[in-house]
């Protein structure tokens, strides 16, 4: 069964890291296992996070130290507001604006069926649905997990994940 859909990671991971794929894609519940077609985002998008952050931090820094003889005569209000926006800029370079960088590099993948586990609700972001995978304990990940939100909702694809076909 082929469902349509987008794939949604987190952007702060809770318990478990989320698989690397994001964006428009195809969502398979196949004989071998579940089969995706989507984006994997580029390796740049973190180290122009991480930029972002730097860059933001160290005016925000400045103004905090020339606040005492720069802004003596500005009214606080100015200066609450002005940080706010710093705050904003921050939000949106790292967290908002990630969503640009993520659809980068189209990728296939494979999950076997043994590698699958639970399937369910995503609770922080209604409409998806959250599919742990079992890694690989020699690469250090024992569970991953992946984000997709069908576009025909979630209770179809998840009756197909748990009726997944029997391993002969």
């Amino acid at each position: 069964m082929n469902f349509k859909g987008i794939f949604k990671p987190p952007a702060v991971p809770i318990t478990n890291s989320p698989i690397k794929v994001a964006g428009p894609g195809r969502f398979s519940v196949g004989r071998d296992g579940i089969e995706i077609t989507a984006y994997q985002a580029d390796a740049r998008a973190k180290i122009e996070a991480a930029m972002a952050i730097a860059l933001l931090s160290t005016v925000a820094g400045i103004l905090a130290l020339a606040a005492e003889t720069i802004f003596a005569h500005v009214p606080p209000l100015v200066l609450q507001m002005v940080g706010g926006a710093l705050g904003g800029l921050l939000y949106f370079a790292v967290i908002a604006g990630r969503e640009k960088h993520l659809a980068d590099r189209p990728v296939q993948m494979v999950i076997p069926w043994t590698s699958v586990g639970t399937a369910s609700r995503d609770l922080r972001h209604p409409g998806g649905v959250v599919v742990e995978v079992k890694g690989d304990s020699a690469q250090g990940t024992t569970r991953r997990t992946l984000h997709f939100h069908p576009a025909d909702g979630t209770d179809e694809l998840l009756c197909a994940i748990r009726e997944r076909p029997l391993i002969g």
